[in-house]
């Protein structure tokens, strides 16, 4: 006959050390309070998305501890005082300087005879998986901008290429019979059918199939190409350009499109800065995410917390002459591209970040 105790020994040893474990290293905020409500197991995770100490909040209520949060945020009271589970409950707080989104799940613990001993707190972070949902969001919006545009840009360009041709040739006859008023009235018709044209060709940067003709190359020398540009349009306003370009790995893109991207966002810093101020263009390398990063930071005014996560939307503009498709055709391309585009913006000045895979 074979002795099992030292067997079942390990084996309550093993779930003891499994449960141990587990609370330590699970990835999801982790609270046990007794029938008092105190707390008397709580992991590292949900201590720092109470933005607390682990100890700080041992043996203590969530109304001793937790006095920066509303009553309704006391998950664990709650479920003690009301008897009732949270399922599935979102929320959202501020963990250090930013908003994450929390799922909340409760349940009421109890012994043998059924009678309440405690209650256990499980908070997941989901702040990633909502940001998935906007950016799906905001893609399947620049998909139907994209669609409306590839079947209505091909049947206006038809008649807007035969007015300005016909408006070219009546200039001609204007010029010899020296009608100046009449000629500046068809330079102005011209000018806003040229207008016209350049907006429809930014309706069809957003529509796919695109054609991208990707190649490898070195973040510095697209810097360098755009250079001059950049230079002529901040002198025309008195804009000092900073570059700090440091030694990163090359990135696979398609060259002109990233051109025209970096382009648009610095002209919109120059611009933000109304003639004054200091644009200073940046691009290191991640090591630890993969990615090169190309930063444009101007001394503009900023721009408005309410406004950040509109910027990106399709005819959004605070633009007197704008069409608010720039900065939706910037982002378009950078995600054809598999990169990644961010503002930051807090009171003064704003930080455009562009981020694209480095070849390593």
């Amino acid at each position: 006959m074979i002795d099992t105790t030292d067997s079942y020994i390990q084996k309550d040893e093993l779930v003891k050390i499994a449960r141990k474990q587990m609370i330590l290293e699970m990835q999801m905020g982790f609270i046990v309070y007794d029938v008092e409500g105190k707390i008397v197991e709580i992991n590292e995770l949900a201590s720092k998305y109470y933005g607390s100490k682990q100890a700080h909040l041992y043996n203590h209520t969530e109304q001793e501890r937790l006095s920066g949060f509303p009553p309704e945020y006391y998950f664990g009271e709650r479920t003690l005082t009301l008897g009732i589970p949270f399922r599935n409950h979102t929320v959202s707080w501020k963990v250090g300087d930013k908003n994450h989104n929390f799922v909340v799940d409760t349940m009421l613990l109890k012994d043998d005879d059924k009678m309440t001993i405690g209650c256990c707190v499980l908070i997941k972070d989901i702040s990633d998986v909502k940001s998935l949902e906007l950016q799906i969001q905001h893609n399947e919006r620049l998909a139907m901008v994209g669609q409306i545009a590839a079947g209505a840009a091909h049947e206006i360009r038809n008649p807007i290429t035969s007015i300005r041709g016909f408006l070219q040739f009546m200039k001609k006859s204007l010029v010899q019979n020296d009608m100046k008023k009449e000629i500046e009235y068809t330079e102005v018709m011209i000018s806003e059918l040229d207008r016209i044209t350049d907006l429809l060709n930014e309706f069809l940067l957003l529509s796919k199939p695109r054609d991208l003709t990707i190649t490898q190359c070195n973040p510095q020398e697209i810097i360098g190409d755009i250079t001059p540009v950049i230079a002529g349009e901040a002198m025309l306003v008195d804009v000092d350009v900073e570059y700090q370009l440091n030694n990163t790995p090359d990135i696979r893109v398609d060259r002109e499109l990233i051109k025209q991207v970096f382009l648009n966002i610095a002209q919109n810093a120059i611009e933000a800065m109304s003639g004054r101020g200091k644009l200073n263009i940046s691009v290191d390398y991640n090591e630890a995410d993969g990615f090169v990063k190309f930063n444009f930071k101007d001394m503009g005014p900023g721009i408005p917390a309410y406004m950040i996560d509109k910027i990106f939307d399709p005819f959004f503009t605070t633009k007197d002459m704008g069409t608010g498709l720039g900065l939706a055709v910037c982002q378009r391309i950078i995600s054809d591209l598999g990169g990644q585009i961010k503002v930051v913006s807090k009171g003064f000045g704003s930080t455009f970040c562009i981020m694209l895979p480095a070849v390593i």
